[in-house]
């Protein structure tokens, strides 16, 4: 799908690799692939396990250490660099507790760090308008319902209308809230394209008005 046409195109592997088209390159598709394929080897961790805990004002070491990681595995869509002090940085972060409307979560697995989550309310009222600012599980906790348990139990805890964009180059992340959105809506959702304000790519809306 690009910002052309809002359609799918469906071709083999080796199909695909062979498109001079971006952002379906041979390096976002075989990281898609091996992603999937190392989701095989993982059994689920039971939901009681999972926890997805409000951070606060004393929690913002942890995340900034959290971002980091997050940063790094997102430069392979990005092309981000470090800065002349080794770290990505994230300028958003101090607004989690200095602005109403954004919210920052822990995602732990048995008490121990798995992730964090960041919602901003794009409009406030009654039928309140939320995104996922930023969304990330550590490798360890990856494929094994982690991500979907958190994201569920952030749509539960925070009703309203609902966007969740992705990059067009992030292939795993597109699939993985496809699946999630789907399964929470039962398939009663919205997919458009957004193309003026980043990320540049596909965007989910549910809940509310956006319901189908």
């Amino acid at each position: 799908m690009n910002d052309e046409a809002e359609a799918y195109v469906w071709a083999t592997v080796d199909e695909a690799l062979r498109l001079p088209i971006e952002p379906y390159t041979e390096k976002t598709i075989r990281s898609y692939l091996a992603q999937q394929a190392d989701g095989q080897r993982h059994a689920p961790i039971d939901g009681a396990a999972i926890q997805v805990i409000p951070a606060g004002p004393v929690d913002r070491p942890v995340l900034a250490n959290l971002l980091e990681l997050y940063l790094h595995d997102f430069s392979e869509f990005d092309d981000a660099d470090v800065g002349a002090d080794g770290r990505y940085g994230y300028a958003y972060l101090d607004r989690y507790w200095s602005e109403p409307g954004r919210h920052a979560f822990l995602i732990q697995v048995e008490g121990r760090l798995a992730g964090f989550a960041l919602v901003h309310t794009l409009e406030a009222g009654e039928d309140p308008l939320r995104s996922i600012a930023e969304f990330f599980v550590l490798r360890k906790y990856r494929h094994q319902g982690v991500g979907r348990t958190a994201a569920v139990r952030l749509f539960d805890d925070l009703p309203g209308r609902w966007e969740v964009n992705q990059d067009a180059a992030n292939l795993p992340a597109q699939a993985f809230w496809r699946r999630v959105i789907g399964e929470y809506t039962g398939g009663r959702f919205v997919e458009g394209w957004q193309a003026d304000q980043e990320p540049v790519g596909p965007v989910q809306r549910f809940g509310g008005s956006e319901q189908p």
